[in-house]
């Protein structure tokens, strides 16, 4: 079927990209089944410290006027050798530059990537 584009009674401003989003969810759908599965599958997730990143600015309808949110997603789960795994992953259609701690790394666009540290 088609994508939606709208979510509840507000449409958005401008519909999203259908080929981009398909193409996102296959890449992010081949990391956890080539990459990430034995983390998010039976992974413990752990409590770490945030990816530094830009961050996008998006109005909301109710409640708050705004949030301001990192433009890449990531998580932490224990690695099997007791390190920390990072999961991050970029929902957008260009490279975004970001740290962890002082080391800095580029995520792709469209695609999530692990990093043990």
């Amino acid at each position: 079927g088609d994508l939606m584009t709208h979510w509840g009674t507000h449409d958005f401003e401008h519909a999203p990209d259908k080929e981009k989003a398909l193409i996102f969810i296959k890449n992010v759908m081949n990391f956890y089944r080539t990459v990430g599965e034995k983390y998010l599958y039976c992974g413990k997730m752990k409590n770490a410290p945030d990816i530094i990143c830009e961050e996008i600015f998006i109005p909301l309808f109710r409640g708050r006027k705004y949030a301001n949110l990192p433009r890449l997603l990531s998580s932490t789960w224990a690695a099997e050798n007791g390190k920390t795994a990072y999961i991050v992953v970029n929902p957008e259609d260009t490279e975004i530059d970001f740290a962890i701690g002082d080391d800095f790394y580029t995520a792709e666009p469209l695609n999530a990537m692990l990093i043990i540290r």
